[in-house]
């Protein structure tokens, strides 16, 4: 993986609090959803 995607991946998963023992897969898949929901509902999660 990717320094700057796995550097984004583990801060996410620490500011969500994803236990480290998710795997790396389902760590990325809630990731990506965080991600695609953010670009289309940027204000759903504007406080969080």
């Amino acid at each position: 993986m990717d320094r700057i995607i796995e550097n984004q991946l583990n801060s996410f998963c620490k500011k969500f609090g994803i236990p480290d023992k998710t795997s790396i897969a389902e760590k990325f898949e809630h990731f990506a959803n965080y991600i695609y929901f953010l670009n289309c509902l940027p204000d759903a999660l504007k406080n969080k």
